[in-house]
């Protein structure tokens, strides 16, 4: 009896798989396995990034928030003292927890405010402020780690450089930047450029430390404060840019404060490139140097205007 070519055929089928066939899975599986670690290193490297941007622009705006509400308040006077509103506009260095501070017109921008918070309150400081309070805000070395915090010292002798009731506000802000908007005729309307030069408003600084507003940040007049108004690249805008006002202005004329914070992330990530970016924080070119950031840490810059409804004298 002749045996069936069918069973001759189903023995040849039960030999497994060839060399070429167990090479060909093996380099599928092997694409299929580096394929998902790609996948997953560049989903934990979009998660970094968005947890850092998150962190930051968390930072910023509870920053924001709680500077707008002393803002909004200073110069609250019930009682008619004329000693409240913002008081301090100076730049001052930045320290750390175990050193006092002092005006440095090289330093940060800082801003100190006042307001009557209980016109009942008739007591008064060494002074001879009334004893209310008087917040300020700028930059501190809070862990003496090298990376500048917000802080918010509710000081009545921030003049001497004595800080009290110290409140942290935002962790890892790189730079502040203050500016004012102000009626200096008090006619109710704010400062502008002339017609001819654009017309804007003013947002101007005290440039020379001598705490009154004498430059505009508008250099150039094109309404934008940007970094061409550094036109002489000096890494600040000052009154050598051509934005220097015809006289000094007093800080009871502010009516609004534009402010500018830099933020940035926690850590450096070594697969983001700063590519030598750099930022227009207030009147400071940051970093003041050639080049721009080259770090690798991620930062983000974000600016808010605040009206000062109580600022009308």
């Amino acid at each position: 009896m002749k045996s069936s070519p069918w069973k001759k055929m189903d023995r040849a089928n039960t030999g497994g798989f060839t060399l070429i066939e167990l090479l060909i899975a093996m380099l599928v599986s092997g694409i299929v396995c580096i394929a998902v670690v790609f996948n997953y290193a560049s989903q934990q490297r979009a998660a970094t990034s968005v947890r850092q941007v998150a962190q930051m622009q968390q930072q910023l705006r509870g920053a924001f928030r709680i500077m707008e509400m002393d803002i909004r308040a200073a110069g609250y006077d019930p009682g008619s003292a004329r000693l409240f509103g913002i008081t301090n506009v100076q730049r001052w260095d930045i320290t750390d927890e175990n050193t006092a501070y002092a005006v440095d017109a090289n330093g940060s921008p800082a801003m100190r405010i006042a307001y009557d918070w209980d016109p009942a309150n008739a007591a008064v400081t060494g002074d001879g402020l009334l004893n209310e309070p008087s917040p300020a805000y700028r930059l501190f070395d809070d862990n003496n780690d090298g990376i500048l915090d917000l802080v918010r010292d509710d000081d009545f002798l921030w003049a001497a450089g004595v800080g009290m009731n110290r409140q942290l506000v935002a962790e890892g802000i790189d730079a502040i930047g203050l500016a004012y908007a102000y009626d200096n005729n008090n006619d109710g309307d704010l400062d502008r450029l002339p017609p001819g030069v654009g017309g804007n408003i003013i947002w101007a600084v005290d440039s020379n430390n001598d705490n009154r507003l004498d430059t505009n940040l508008d250099a150039n007049g094109d309404g934008i404060i940007d970094l061409t108004d550094d036109t002489d690249a000096d890494f600040r805008i000052t009154p050598a840019d051509g934005g220097v006002l015809p006289a000094p202005v007093p800080l009871n004329r502010i009516r609004m404060v534009r402010i500018w914070l830099l933020a940035r992330a926690t850590n450096a990530d070594n697969r983001f490139i700063n590519n030598g970016q750099s930022f227009l924080v207030g009147d400071q070119v940051v970093p003041a140097v050639a080049g721009g950031f080259t770090d690798n840490v991620r930062r983000r810059l974000m600016v808010r205007t605040i009206e000062c409804r109580n600022m009308v004298q």
